[in-house]
Order: C-alpha cells, then sequence, then structure tokens
C-alpha cells in the first residue's frame, strides 16, 4: 500500500460514518492498520491527523481492536491524547486520540493496568484540570466519559480518586455554567463518575469532609433534571 495520506484520507472518507466496519475487507483494514503504524515509527507530522481517525474507525473491528491494545499503539494514542499545544491541529489530534481510548476502555478493560502504568489517571485529572480553564467541552467530556469507564471498571481507580483532590475538581465541573447540551452533558458526565468514586467508599471521614459537597451536588443534580435542554441522562456509548 502506497504510503501516500490520500490513501488514508479515502479510507477516512468512505468509512468515517460506517459502524458495520466488519463489511470492509479485512486486508485493506490491516493494510491501513500497518500504514498507520508506519506514521507513529517515522514520527511523522503530515497526515497524524486523518492517521488517528483511521484508528478511531478501526475501533470498531473486533479483531483489529484487540491489535490497538498493544503496547505500541496504546503509547502512541496516550500521548497524542494528552498532548497540549493550542494549535488547532493538534486540538484535532488529540480528540481524536480520547475517542479511540475511549472505544479501546469500554471494550477492552484490559488495557486499564498497562495506561495506569502511564500515568492514565495523572494525566486525565491533569487535563480535566486544563480544560475547565479553557472550557474545552468537548474534549473534557471525553476525559470525563474516560473517568467514569475506568472507575466504574477498576476499583483500584475508585480509591485513587477517593484519595486524590478529584473529587473537588469534579464538583467544580458539576458547578459550570450550563447553557447548551454539550455543557450538560458535562455536568452529567462528572455527576456519573462522582457516583462511582462514592459508591463503595465507608470513609466517614471522606464523606464528612466533603459534606458541604455532596449536598451542593444533590442540589446540583436536581437543577440539571430539570434543565430544558438535557432531556435525559444518556448512557456511555462508543465515540463513533
Amino acid at each position: 500500500m502506497s504510503d501516500d495520506n490520500s490513501v488514508l484520507e479515502k479510507f477516512v472518507s468512505e468509512n468515517d460514518c460506517n459502524f458495520d466496519i466488519d463489511n470492509v475487507d479485512f486486508k485493506t483494514k490491516e493494510e491501513i492498520l500497518q500504514e498507520c503504524r508506519k506514521k507513529f515509527e517515522d514520527h511523522t507530522v503530515s497526515g497524524l491527523h486523518t492517521c488517528l481517525c483511521c484508528l478511531r474507525i478501526l475501533t470498531r473491528d473486533n479483531i483489529l481492536r484487540k491489535e490497538l491494545t498493544s503496547e505500541f499503539f496504546l503509547s502512541q494514542l496516550f500521548k497524542y491524547a494528552f498532548e497540549y499545544n493550542y494549535n488547532l491541529e493538534y486540538s484535532k489530534t488529540s480528540l481524536e486520540a480520547l475517542k479511540s481510548l475511549s472505544n479501546i476502555v469500554f471494550k477492552e478493560p484490559c488495557v486499564i493496568g498497562p495506561l495506569k502504568t502511564m500515568g492514565f489517571i495523572k494525566n486525565v485529572l491533569e487535563s480535566v484540570d486544563i480544560l475547565i480553564e479553557t472550557e474545552d467541552n468537548e474534549k473534557l467530556l471525553l476525559c470525563l466519559k474516560l473517568l467514569f469507564l475506568v472507575t466504574a471498571l477498576d476499583s483500584a481507580s475508585r480509591q485513587e480518586l477517593m484519595e486524590s483532590n478529584a473529587l473537588r475538581m469534579l464538583v467544580r465541573v458539576v458547578n459550570m455554567k450550563r447553557s447548551n447540551i454539550t455543557d450538560s452533558n458535562v455536568s452529567a458526565e462528572a455527576l456519573k463518575v462522582v457516583y462511582n468514586v462514592l459508591y463503595s467508599t465507608r470513609d466517614e471521614d471522606i464523606t464528612k469532609e466533603l459534606g458541604d459537597d455532596i449536598q451542593n451536588l444533590v442540589v446540583m443534580l436536581r437543577c440539571i433534571l430539570q434543565d430544558p435542554v438535557l432531556d435525559e441522562f444518556t448512557n456511555y456509548a462508543l465515540v463513533r
């Protein structure tokens, strides 16, 4: 397969909205995956966003998604998901990497351990803190979805968040002004993470310390449920 960016662009244009990826020739998908691997290995900047779009599409394939759980691809996705640069192109690549990570964690929870070894929890929390200030709610929503998944699937992660300053930061997210559906979804996702973290705790010192914040969460939950721009809380789904 040619390493021309047009090959990857063609794959994205034909399959971006194709959620029945099994109807694409498997050899073609394998070649796309190898082309992306080559770009990563060559540290090619040109076409990086398109390459990450291809990986997001390939997460829909049950076989190739397992290839993406390898240390090589996980480390690449991790790198670009949490790389901060205010250049628009870098922001787009980061968004695509976060989407792929969300899909992989959702379907292949075995990656949680390796990701945590890379510093996953620390990087997600740092990202949330930055994104609250920059008001990049699309990316913030993806980071919160990742936290929701990890805290739902891994008890050690719940404990890790409990012992950090994460709960207070999540309360800040819930208290953010909501003016559209994305803002409301961000608040809802933050509440889901808080619920996961607090659900299994029996540490009275922590719950007492957070007493006022928890009461505020109850009030905020009532407000969100009455929010006209949010019909209902949506369950977690694949980031298409």
